[in-house]
């Protein structure tokens, strides 16, 4: 939400430039800009940093420059040129790519790159080619269809904090049944939403522009100190938790550092912290076993960072490693000298599908479920 609203403001002081420019060079703009940030989402991804692509406004603004060459070719008469079955034909090929993003996409799907090219374009066909009386046309202007476009921004809008304050109330996943109610919930919210406030806010006779910032700018004053409150409360926690609690939460929050690589202890010698298993690293690996012996591995995510950490920082240290998410094929790597029998070294020579591979078959002691087969030294650790 955060990177469409951000689309949403700067976008408008984009077309004030580009209407002082002739049409040929604005719309030349247009499209090496379309091309330069679907680039950019690509490469973002290749680099591993897929919430900055998905997040910042450069490698998503393609999106958006998708819908305004539509429009601008709209405009010139080049869609209506295309006319009778081959225009339906492509109106029905666009829906179909936008059908198929449903079911296909999934958490594992990378966006913004490539992949979103897939419902992106499909939206586009069916903007430029979809005659009034074809069936693509017939369907979409379908009375439910249409009463669920109408309300759906403001749908978007309700679902995030309804869901959001029913994970915090419950200590466990919601249930289908309690994720069903809720947007059960969102549909007459978002219906008052459209209808009191999205339709009066597009009329110029009921909202002026001086009522509009009489009202808005209190309103907007009122947000700012709620949120500066909350986050110099660290979220209110002392009115949501027992204070035992709330304490306990207020010490951890104090301590956190958001800047985990800055924050990975390193002494200069066999105790230090690397992104890659290759290279120096791995030299720097073996010449610590060579002076210390084998080493206790931990691999997790931020909270195996911790983990590094806290072991890092006792008397009497353990080599540890962590390790981006076993999903990624990166793997993060974190090492710690150790003084005790741990995982023998010539796992680092293994390759990262093997390595992987050898932490994903334990069998939880505790919970029955399948976890990473971790040595004797590490399990303690974990």
């Amino acid at each position: 939400m955060r990177s469409k609203s951000n689309i949403t403001f700067f976008f408008p002081f984009l077309l004030l430039v580009l209407v002082r420019l002739r049409a040929s060079l604005a719309t030349l703009f247009l499209v090496v800009a379309f091309i330069l940030s679907i680039g950019l989402a690509q490469i973002l991804i290749d680099q591993g940093q897929k919430l900055t692509a998905f997040y910042l406004l450069p490698s998503r603004v393609w999106e958006i420059l998708a819908g305004v060459l539509c429009a601008l070719a709209s405009r010139k008469g080049l869609a209506d040129r295309i006319v009778g079955k081959v225009a339906e034909i492509l109106a029905g090929i666009g829906l179909v790519l936008v059908m198929v993003s449903i079911p296909v996409f999934n958490d594992n799907t990378v966006t913004p790159g490539p992949h979103a090219l897939i419902p992106v374009v499909g939206t586009a066909l069916i903007l430029m080619f979809s005659r009034s009386g074809g069936r693509v046309y017939r369907i979409l202007s379908n009375k439910p269809l249409v009463f669920i476009g109408l309300i759906s921004f403001s749908a978007y809008l309700w679902h995030q904090p309804l869901f959001a304050f029913a994970r915090l109330s419950v200590d466990e996943p919601l249930s289908p049944a309690i994720m069903g109610a809720l947007c059960l919930i969102v549909v007459p919210l978002s219906y008052l939403s459209w209808r009191f406030v999205e339709v009066p806010f597009r009329n110029r006779a009921t909202v002026t522009l001086p009522g509009f910032i009489g009202t808005g700018l209190p309103l907007t004053a009122a947000l700012v100190l709620v949120s500066v409150v909350g986050i110099r409360n660290y979220g209110y926690i002392y009115y949501r938790y027992p204070e035992d609690v709330a304490s306990t939460y207020e010490t951890v929050l104090r301590s956190v550092n958001y800047d985990f690589d800055a924050a990975m202890y390193d002494n200069g010698d066999c105790v230090f912290s690397s992104r890659s298993i290759k290279g120096k690293t791995e030299e720097r690996f073996a010449d610590c076993v060579q002076r210390y012996g084998p080493a206790t591995i931990v691999i997790g995510d931020s909270h195996g960072m911790n983990i590094s950490n806290i072991l890092a920082k006792k008397p009497k240290r353990m080599t540890s490693c962590w390790a981006w998410p076993l999903t990624d094929t990166r793997l993060t790597s974190h090492i710690r000298r150790t003084g005790t029998t741990g995982m023998s070294c010539p796992l680092w020579s293994k390759t990262d599908k093997t390595l992987k591979r050898s932490f994903i078959t334990r069998r939880n002691r505790h919970s029955g479920t399948r976890q990473p087969n971790r040595p004797p030294a590490l399990r303690r650790v974990i």
